[in-house]
């Protein structure tokens, strides 16, 4: 199979533009997908209320709501539909407001990241400062279920308050729209069953954050930028980094391309690809200590 590097500069732009089509009603699909595995955890509380429910309840829909937050950066990227008001409804009102973020304050906080990954100026490099141990070495699958177990105890609270908080201040009508979804939220919570607002409020400090930690230490961080690419032992490991997120070196290289095509796009890209535990090695031997930028940035400096 060609590559994208061997191609003409021509035929790299037309295959490109090809693969960077919009198909809204896919991305729908993926959308409604989130939002039943969240009506599943929501449901398996309603249906036996108790400890073990809430618990496992709290797993689905933190899985759902990380979900939706990798279709919201999607809506960040315009990648949602062609239209760019209704792109940024669909990636506020159905994926980022329900996780407590806006488009506009991710969009602001991600794009500068896209220019230059871990350079001076990145807001990430900030963030993982700020984020401290969870984002120091080692960097494992192993330690990252640890992690995960941990968060239900309530040690991933601070973290999520870190990365809200790090967040740049959204538009006004964004704000106005989290405030009018939250408190019908409560509203709805407060007549059907108030346990399902700390439910979801629980998801978003364990499952949600967790996930988020973990796909945040293998997207970046290995010297040759290009070498942050692997592929996933099992299909179960979508549950860690769903949408194809974890095809990262792709989506910073042409960020066009929606998540749908993005495995499309990396079976044209020539480049070393890592098994898991190939990556978890490499990631370790060049991690850079929390805040610092990482060896490539270091290096272009």
């Amino acid at each position: 199979m060609p590559t994208l590097t061997l191609l003409s500069s021509d035929d790299k732009s037309a295959a490109v533009r090809e693969l960077s089509r919009l198909r809204p009603g896919l991305f729908a699909l993926y959308l409604a997908g989130d939002w039943l595995l969240i009506a599943a955890g929501l449901v398996l509380y309603l249906w036996e209320p108790g400890v073990a429910t809430f618990l496992a309840g709290s797993v689905l829909v933190g899985i759902g709501q990380h979900g939706l937050a990798v279709l919201g950066h999607e809506a960040v990227h315009y990648r949602v539909c062609e239209n760019k008001g209704l792109n940024d409804f669909v990636g506020n009102v159905f994926c980022f407001m329900p996780t407590g973020m806006t488009v506009s304050s991710y969009r602001a906080f991600h794009l500068p990241h896209h220019r230059a990954p871990f350079a001076a100026g990145d807001p990430e490099l900030a963030l993982r400062q700020a984020l401290g141990g969870g984002f120091k070495p080692p960097y494992t699958v192993g330690r990252g279920l640890k992690l995960w177990a941990l968060s239900y105890l309530g040690f991933s609270v601070r973290e999520l308050l870190v990365f809200s908080a790090q967040l740049p201040r959204s538009k006004p009508g964004e704000r106005a729209g989290i405030t009018v979804l939250t408190l019908a939220a409560v509203a709805l919570s407060a007549y059907f069953a108030p346990a399902l607002l700390a439910l979801w409020a629980y998801a978003l400090a364990t499952t949600f954050i967790s996930k988020i930690r973990v796909q945040g230490w293998f997207e970046h961080g290995l010297e040759d930028g290009e070498g942050n690419r692997y592929a996933l032992p099992s299909p179960l490991f979508r549950l860690f980094v769903p949408h194809n997120i974890w095809v990262h070196y792709e989506h910073h290289r042409y960020p066009s391309v929606p998540f749908y095509r993005l495995e499309k796009l990396r079976a044209l890209e020539a480049g070393k690809i890592y098994g898991l535990p190939e990556m978890e090695l490499a990631l370790n031997e060049t991690a850079a200590p929390a805040g610092e930028a990482a060896p490539a940035a270091k290096r272009a400096a």
